[in-house]
């Protein structure tokens, strides 16, 4: 069994070592044959292997789409939306990158019959038209259905085990939560109370009803797929510049990543 665990002082031996692992590799993949006619079937092993590893891959469907949980790089900064490094979001995946995937997944083959009637076989790359037909399968798709990014079930159990939750859809990410208590103490609650309002202490609220607002909003627009429905939430100030569309953006950020189109 080759191995890459070689020190530096023997790099062409390493070399070696990393093209048969390389080789070894591609020989383990599936094989799909592309054959005259056949080029559904073709598509249906395709998506067999995309749904085997949707979790490595962490590709899934989503409202019509075909989408990735991407993890930032670098920070972003667009208009009043900062990102950092490492924040975690959905991407759509174009016909190239489901290609690039494919093309990862299993070992592509042409078939053909040679003037003697002899079968001939030869590797070729993912053929476009694959991935576009797979995307264009918007409703017959097997992926597993991606819910949200978030950490509450519909039964109100804790998601605490960062992944994709099949009972749900939910998908968590990081590490993990730590361990919510069955019944948390009082102690417990005005902690994450108090880490809930430290963003927003500098804002000039005038009662403390008026920041309980704010907190509901947020926690409602975290759930908010789960319940039948919710209160509209508005906020207002007797004075211009007080910093109430920064708060409701806060709370569409919060909740879904990003600022909404604002109403006035």
């Amino acid at each position: 069994m080759p191995h890459s665990g070689l020190p530096l002082e023997f790099p062409e031996l390493a070399e070696q070592v990393r093209r048969s692992n390389e080789l070894l590799g591609r020989a383990t993949r599936p094989v799909i044959t592309l054959s005259p006619g056949e080029s559904p079937e073709a598509v249906d092993e395709a998506e067999k292997l995309l749904v085997d590893n949707a979790d490595k891959l962490r590709i899934y469907q989503r409202a019509g789409e075909v989408v990735r949980i991407i993890e930032l790089d670098a920070a972003m900064e667009r208009g009043p939306v900062r990102k950092q490094a490492g924040t975690i979001q959905l991407g759509a995946v174009s016909a190239t990158n489901l290609s690039e995937e494919f093309d990862k997944l299993a070992t592509w083959q042409r078939e053909r019959v040679d003037k003697d009637g002899n079968i001939e076989r030869r590797r070729i790359d993912c053929p476009a038209r694959i991935p576009m037909a797979y995307l264009a399968r918007v409703g017959a798709w097997k992926l597993p259905p991606l819910a949200g990014v978030i950490a509450l079930r519909q039964d109100g159990s804790i998601l605490s085990t960062a992944g994709y939750d099949a009972a749900t859809g939910l998908y968590l990410t990081g590490n993990g939560w730590a361990a919510v208590p069955d019944s948390p103490t009082g102690e417990d609650v005005h902690r994450a109370l108090a880490t809930l309002r430290a963003p927003f202490d500098e804002f000039p609220f005038i009662g403390t009803e008026d920041r309980g607002v704010l907190l509901s909003a947020i926690v409602t627009g975290l759930q908010r797929r789960l319940l039948a429905s919710a209160p509209l939430f508005g906020f207002t100030a007797p004075v211009m510049r007080s910093g109430k569309s920064l708060l409701a953006e806060a709370v569409a950020i919060i909740a879904t990543a990003g600022p909404h189109r604002r109403w006035r």
